[in-house]
């Protein structure tokens, strides 16, 4: 194994400038991008749609948040909306839910119209037992296991269930919560194809202190750090963040289906009900929950890569409540409405 130390510029595909318009290699990129989104490959979108919205203080999905007058589902259906109008693309839409959100996202896509898409299928991720701290035994509430999704890791055993899936050839999956995703863009498309890459992602420069992972070489490999376990990061280290926009191809998809990835460990504070029936409502941490981190899979492959894309146009999550100064419902709205472009709203089906 080599050393273990994060990516530099020169292990990254640069196609954008210090003011987001394309460099020579962004035009040739995004030449090859727009010959494949016109042919007649089918290609796959996922959304990662399993969250509460518990940090920002909301009783649904995230992805039924509304960012200046469309939920953040709306936003992404509007790229994929403009790639059909445009390139005539064929897409395959899959959206990964969790016990917990699966209805209100399936009422929500059974109560429009897509048919710039050609097949849309929610499946849901499992869930895992919620564990306290102190003994690691089941937590309980009501008579019933307190359990959590297992997290976007379980994408790839999740998604062997789904009846559509064999039916593409790449999969861009990426996380609802950020409103200015960028899916499957000429640039993207075209670096993934003209390296024959199983896996790409999408980094953006990251912030000092930015809760994002970060992309490391681990040998051979490409990995990510995540900001909860950091390792090797550094104060004020210069690293590539991981804004949950990747490229996996179906070969891959397919075989990380039969592969166990790690389960990660975070302390959070777990409602229970303790021997006597009280519901207790702790101030601390108590609990663990486990999930599963999706760029684990790149322990699998040496076929992946790292372009680098403008945080300005790429990259505005929504992560918490107003009461954070970052990533909120206001960040999100002064992004859209600097950058994204105006369209038309997806009508609810009459």
């Amino acid at each position: 194994m080599g050393m273990y130390r994060p990516l530099n510029d020169s292990e990254i595909i640069n196609p954008y400038d210090s003011n987001g318009n394309y460099t020579d290699e962004g035009r040739q990129l995004f030449k090859k991008g727009s010959s494949i989104l016109q042919s007649k490959k089918k290609l796959g979108v996922v959304i990662l749609s399993g969250g509460e919205g518990t940090r920002l203080g909301i009783s649904y999905p995230k992805g039924l948040f509304e960012v200046e007058g469309a939920t953040l589902f709306e936003w992404h259906l509007k790229r994929l909306q403009a790639l059909k109008e445009q390139y005539g693309t064929s897409i395959y839409l899959f959206i990964m839910t969790s016990e917990s959100t699966h209805k209100q996202v399936k009422d929500f896509f059974g109560s429009r119209s897509f048919n710039f898409i050609e097949k849309i299928d929610l499946f849901k991720q499992n869930s895992i037992e919620a564990l306290d701290i102190q003994s690691r035994e089941k937590l309980y509430r009501n008579g019933k296991v307190v359990r959590n999704p297992v997290g976007n890791g379980d994408f790839f055993e999740a998604i062997q269930k789904s009846k559509y899936m064999n039916e593409v050839e790449v999969f861009n999956v990426i996380s609802v919560d950020n409103v200015m995703a960028n899916i499957l863009d000429e640039v993207f498309v075209g670096a993934y194809y003209a390296n024959n890459f199983e896996v790409l992602s999408k980094a953006v420069r990251a912030l000092p202190k930015e809760s994002v992972g970060a992309f490391f070489k681990d040998g051979n490999c490409i990995s990510i750090e995540e900001y909860s376990e950091p390792k090797n990061r550094g104060q004020g280290t210069d690293v590539f963040g991981n804004i949950c926009n990747h490229l996996f191809s179906l070969e891959f998809v397919r075989r990380m289906g039969n592969q166990s990835l790690p389960l990660h460990e975070a302390h959070k504070k777990i409602q229970y009900t303790d021997k006597d029936g009280n519901l207790i409502k702790p101030k601390e941490p108590n609990g663990i929950k486990r999930e599963k981190f999706i760029f684990d899979s790149f322990a699998h492959t040496t076929r992946n890569g790292v372009i680098c894309v403008p945080r300005h146009l790429e990259f505005s999550p929504l992560k918490n409540s107003l009461e954070s100064v970052c990533d909120n419902s206001k960040t999100c709205s002064d992004s859209v409405k600097k950058f994204r472009i105006k369209s038309k709203m997806i009508e609810p089906a009459h």
